[in-house]
């Protein structure tokens, strides 16, 4: 039985998401809260926190070369890293990037790709990222870059 009199007391609403938003556009949406026949409309925001290679896969010939990566971001200069793995054929440059170029797009530094004397087509992922409140590392988006295998010689 519910009462017929008294206070009602402060009550609060909590929405929490289940995903961060690592889209370009801020996530909206609407809450509809009724009681007593009466209805509240709150509006609802997820802000967005987005680092994104454009394009994902680089190719690369067999002779080797320079990779720009390009990206776009939201997220402050000197909190967005780019995380590798440390391969004999990759090589990165010794300084640090200064990111961007203008605005909230950027490209990586010249990566250099050496030569692929071997018959086997060779790739390597290249990740956006950031620390999350744990200090562990949190990728945003991925790149690869794909290097095409030496012809191999066909005996007749």
């Amino acid at each position: 039985m519910l009462p017929q009199s008294g206070e009602g007391g402060r009550n609060s609403l909590s929405i929490v998401t289940t995903l961060p938003n690592r889209t370009k556009q801020e996530r909206k949406g609407q809450v509809i809260i009724a009681s007593g026949g009466k209805e509240q409309t709150v509006e609802v925001v997820q802000l967005n926190e987005y680092a994104l290679f454009d394009p994902k896969v680089y190719e690369i010939g067999p002779e080797g070369g320079g990779v720009d990566m390009s990206f776009e971001t939201n997220i402050e200069r000197g909190t967005l890293l780019l995380s590798y793995v440390k391969l004999d054929w990759v090589k990165m440059p010794e300084e640090k990037a200064k990111t961007r170029v203008d605005g909230w797009k950027g490209k990586v530094k010249t990566i250099t790709i050496l030569p692929n004397d071997t018959p086997v087509e060779r790739s390597a992922p290249f990740m956006l990222g950031i620390y999350d409140d744990n200090k562990d590392f949190m990728p945003l988006d991925t790149a690869w870059v794909r290097q095409k295998p030496m012809a191999v010689a066909v005996n007749p």
